[in-house]
């Protein structure tokens, strides 16, 4: 089964956790020590929920929460993560939440694999096309 696939009913447990298989998201953004390398499996996914396996290979890189609020639990690895609150280590075991407006920086010395379940906040609004804003805009002036 992809690591992708959405689904209901499997058991997060840590066995789970480490060996299920993840997809690879490619490199992390805003990297700025390192090549960190993302991947995740979606467990379970709907408007307002996401939970599911993500691990990222050794760097540094800057996060935020913006819209969303993560409850994570970590599974493997080691590195620490520095915010306003002072400084969570990542080891087995380790638990963090991010509230909404969160901004923090990760130093990952080994790949870290956690457990995450994800809450939207506020709604995500689809980014309308300029031509399509132009269009409403002149019929309205019409």
């Amino acid at each position: 089964m992809s690591g992708s696939r959405r689904r209901r009913g499997l058991p997060i447990d840590t066995d789970t956790a480490q060996t299920i298989e993840l997809v690879d998201l490619g490199p992390r953004r805003n990297a700025t020590a390192g090549t960190p390398v993302e991947s995740k499996a979606v467990l379970y996914a709907d408007r307002h929920t996401e939970i599911g396996v993500w691990e990222v290979t050794p760097g540094s890189f800057p996060a935020s929460k913006d819209g969303e609020c993560e409850l994570m639990q970590f599974v493997s690895g080691a590195g620490t993560i520095s915010d306003d609150r002072g400084v969570t280590e990542i080891r087995p075991g380790a638990t963090m939440f991010c509230p909404d407006g969160w901004t923090g920086r990760w130093e990952v010395l080994e790949t870290t694999r956690k457990t995450y379940a994800l809450h939207r906040t506020k709604p995500r609004i689809a980014r309308v096309p300029d031509r399509l804003i132009g269009a409403v805009r002149r019929r309205l002036r019409a």
